[in-house]
């Protein structure tokens, strides 16, 4: 019984960001674990962005960059409008001050 409960914790608790949310723009999510999510979720809907509970989905994920205010912004490959890992790359430096990581 003890290990079914232990097993039902860590399930309950889940992966990365389970608190938290993320807005995806088009081919760019942002999270957000922590901080007013409800002003995140407002803002991201106000964007017509959608808002979602949990981590930034990992699929076609080109990068991720960190901006000066420690925010991530993931970007994505693939569909209409996509990012190339050099469009990225230069949106994350250029755009928004911050530090690149490819995939």
């Amino acid at each position: 019984m003890r290990a079914f409960l232990i097993s039902v914790a860590l399930v309950a608790c889940g992966g990365n960001n389970d608190s938290g949310g993320n807005c995806k723009l088009g081919n760019v999510c942002e999270d957000y674990p922590t901080g007013d999510l409800a002003a995140h979720e407002k803002d991201c809907k106000a964007l017509t962005g959608v808002w979602s509970k949990g981590s930034c989905p990992s699929g076609n994920l080109l990068g991720t960059c960190l901006t000066p205010d420690q925010q991530t912004r993931r970007y994505y490959g693939g569909g209409d409008n996509a990012f190339t890992p050099a469009t990225a790359a230069a949106s994350c430096e250029h755009e928004f001050h911050g530090t690149w990581t490819a995939k």
